[in-house]
């Protein structure tokens, strides 16, 4: 029972109420377990196992596609040998420079993807020359695939089968690509959402102990809040940062700023909504470059007031970066 506790990791709490009240072994080790399993969970915890699936059935797929795409690689090759006036060889040499030629496409695809989606999920933004090199080498990945489906078809009555299934195989490359940064993504928000919550109610010393610990008998009170906010529902992710009171605010919060402080102003002007208008206006015109994971921290009311009187950006960069 010893082991299955520090193996699930429940609580102390958990443990001891169903030890006090369930002497049998076994009921015990079925109750932990299925509060193990049915308690709410964060989005890395829910979709880990789907995120494992995608990350290797995905190079799976990538095998796929290069054996369905052999044949026209097969064949593209000995056609260049042709026009290249090369001396009939063996199939093997043709076949393996095929292996070769398809693979390294594959791999560029693969990579491109990667990249394609790193920098999406950071920035929110496409990047049209990683776009452009990462549909490139799909559409070539799908055009030699749907070659060598109809080359097979020949073989057999379910031409269109083989037809849809390498339409299958390319867009589960680019699904799985997709998924598993998602996950990446969403899982550091839950980590950071998580780190801003505990950094709130000071009940996670760091390394280098520059926070106090909280007691043992706060600890539990402060997980609890904790687990309120982040488990509302299983499948509850880093996005329940909107719904927390955690001092930030999102770029539509900063729109929705500017274009109130705007209207107060044509209803009457005060040098309030003077110095909130240019502040909120001087944010969102400057997001790109003060936003940190697409969230501000709120600024208070002195320093836009500072920024008021200087004008200047940096005196709104120091207080984020400080």
């Amino acid at each position: 029972m010893q082991k299955q506790k520090q193996n699930l990791k429940v609580s102390d709490h958990i443990y001891s109420v169903v030890q006090n009240h369930f002497k049998e072994s076994e009921i015990q080790n079925s109750l932990i377990d299925s509060y193990y399993k049915a308690r709410p969970k964060s989005y890395p915890v829910v979709f880990r196992q789907l995120f494992v699936l995608s990350k290797y059935s995905r190079q799976l797929f990538h095998v796929f596609s290069l054996l369905i795409a052999l044949s026209f690689g097969f064949n593209l090759v000995q056609w260049l040998f042709v026009q290249m006036g090369v001396p009939s060889v063996h199939y093997i040499i043709p076949l393996t420079v095929a292996v070769l030629i398809l693979g390294l496409f594959e791999r560029f695809q693969d990579v491109c993807l990667d990249i394609y989606f790193t920098m999406y999920f950071q920035t929110k933004k496409h990047s049209p020359t990683l776009l452009t090199l990462s549909a490139f080498f799909s559409i070539i990945s799908i055009v030699s695939s749907v070659y060598s489906a109809k080359e097979l078809s020949q073989f057999s009555n379910y031409s269109y089968a083989f037809v849809a299934l390498s339409f299958v195989v390319e867009l589960m490359i680019i699904g799985t690509s997709y998924f598993i940064h998602s996950y990446h993504h969403r899982s550091a928000l839950t980590v950071n959402l998580i780190s801003d919550l505990y950094s709130q109610n000071n009940s996670v010393a760091t390394d280098n102990n520059s926070r106090p610990k909280t007691n043992d008998l706060a600890a539990p009170k402060q997980a609890k809040k904790i687990n309120s906010i982040l488990f509302t529902n299983s499948v509850q992710t880093a996005d329940a940062a909107k719904k927390t009171d955690l001092k930030v605010w999102r770029k539509t919060e900063v729109k929705n700023n500017r274009s109130k402080y705007k209207n107060r102003l044509k209803e009457k002007e005060t040098s309030s909504r003077k110095v909130q208008y240019y502040f909120f206006d001087a944010m969102y015109k400057n997001w790109s470059n003060l936003q940190q994971n697409n969230i501000i921290p709120v600024i208070p009311l002195q320093v836009r007031k500072d920024f008021y009187k200087t004008k200047n950006i940096d005196t709104i960069k120091a207080y984020i970066n400080k």
